[in-house]
């Protein structure tokens, strides 16, 4: 395509990773068009990236051609916003751009004396997959909606390579695909404005309760019932909250968040009620508290065992209680539910999938859980090599992108020395060498040992 080559003078490059597939890397709007018209010249598997989060592979895939967004990187306020072709005004206001992530959006909010509606990983970019998989904000959305209902206007790419706004005024369809519909399946969001609120303060509570050694399933049953019945109350008075079970050892979390208050004295006394039912049963129990809570390293073999108890047993159980209520969040479902059409979507799936033969005629935009076109449009799995290329790639942008490990140039040369150069095919074809193997596993118990992109620390991870 004229103008755009593997090295364009205005910055355009692409590259090469692990599994030979070209990315590029894009720093002004343009570059996102004349990057979709490439791809599509080309008869491409264009897949969108931004920082790389997602933990079902929508932002990866084999073979693909991938655009990454995460140098969009602006941020504009505006005190009383107007939106493209409305008569008035939508109030304060903030456009940020597809690279820019929470973190940093969060803070600059705080300077200028508001916030967002957003997620609690700092490191996550708020325009990509959260935003457009729906945006379910922990803290906020009880008291504010998701992080879509406060969407006013949505900048993007089609894949056309048109430049479009989308918002209550034009390209209504759209916009409403794109609040919620999926990210990487109709355009490229280039930016977004939401509506921001006054950053007030936020006191954040747990309570905690263990289940001592030989404790009967009866009487932990009612400590669930009473934390449960606790929250419920507290989510009719729109206190935002969260609960949490452990196996191992048996125990269950209760946090909350007292929104536009800082006085810990008050939040005390909500608490009282609550504990004193603890203090009134049969339930044998132990009070203690503590402060500065560190959290203990994951380990690869605890992850991968919860990921496939959750498939194969949790999930299952859940949804036989209530058949009619099985629904999850894109952001964090499953993504090996064969079901994904009516978790996610329900009912407005056939409006989306038309939506997405509209505006995406030739199915340029691919991901893993997203819209069917007239050609299978998800991608399929293609063998555990292809499946494990794609993880892994996903967990070395992760580290490349925020953690930048010292170690990195290193181990990589010590595998190379170490081991010999010899060709492996995977089932379906893919081409790996035992140090790109090794490489990989490293990098797998290095991230599955801390949580990268969420407080980042240095590895102490062995070959």
């Amino acid at each position: 395509m004229e103008g755009c080559t593997t090295r364009d003078s205005t910055g355009l490059g692409l590259g090469e990773r692990f599994n030979q597939r070209g990315n590029v890397f894009l720093r002004l709007v343009s570059h996102v068009q004349c990057a979709i018209k490439f791809a599509k010249n080309h008869n491409l598997r264009l897949v969108i990236r931004n920082t790389g989060h997602d933990g079902s592979g929508r932002s990866s895939a084999p073979g693909s051609f991938e655009i990454h967004t995460h140098h969009l990187k602006h941020t504009h306020y505006h005190d009383d916003f107007q939106p493209v072709g409305a008569v008035t005004t939508s109030g304060p206001a903030v456009t940020v751009g597809a690279g820019v992530i929470l973190g940093d959006l969060y803070a600059e909010g705080a300077r200028q004396g508001y916030t967002v509606v957003g997620g609690v990983c700092p490191t996550v970019g708020f325009v990509g997959g959260f935003l457009q998989g729906g945006g379910v904000s922990g803290k906020f959305s009880h008291n504010r909606g998701l992080a879509v209902d406060n969407v006013l206007e949505i900048q993007a790419v089609t894949a056309d390579g048109d430049l479009v706004v989308a918002n209550d005024y034009h390209n209504q369809d759209l916009f409403w695909a794109l609040r919620g519909g999926g990210g990487g399946t109709f355009a490229v969001v280039t930016q977004a404005t939401v509506r921001v609120f006054p950053d007030v303060p936020c006191v954040t509570t747990q309570l905690a309760v263990s289940a001592p050694e030989g404790l009967d399933d009866h009487s932990w049953m009612q400590v669930l019932e009473l934390l449960l019945r606790g929250l419920r109350s507290f989510n009719e008075e729109r206190i935002a909250g969260e609960f949490h079970l452990r196996p191992d050892p048996l125990s269950a979390i209760l946090t909350l968040h007292f929104l536009n208050t800082s006085d810990l004295d008050s939040v005390d006394r909500r608490l009282a009620a609550l504990i004193d039912k603890f203090r009134t049963s049969e339930i044998p129990h132990i009070y203690s508290s503590k402060s500065h809570a560190l959290e203990v390293p994951r380990s690869v073999e605890a992850k991968l065992y919860a990921s496939h108890e959750l498939t194969s047993v949790q999930m299952p159980v859940l949804y036989s209680l209530d058949p009619s209520y099985k629904v999850s969040y894109l952001n964090m479902g499953d993504p090996n539910d064969a079901d994904f059409r009516n978790v996610y979507w329900g009912p407005n799936y056939e409006r989306l999938l038309a939506l997405k033969q509209k505006w995406d005629v030739d199915a340029l935009f691919i991901t893993r859980l997203g819209k069917r076109h007239d050609v299978m449009n998800t991608i399929p799995s293609t063998g555990a090599g292809a499946d494990m290329r794609s993880f892994n790639r996903d967990i070395y942008d992760l580290l490349r992108n925020h953690a930048e490990d010292p170690r990195l140039n290193e181990v990589w040369t010590a595998i190379n020395t170490v081991t010999e150069w010899v060709d492996w095919i995977t089932s379906n074809g893919a081409r790996m060498i035992p140090s790109d193997i090794a490489f990989r596993f490293w990098m797998l118990r290095v991230y599955m040992t801390h949580d990268w992109g969420c407080g980042l620390t240095s590895s102490t991870a062995e070959l």
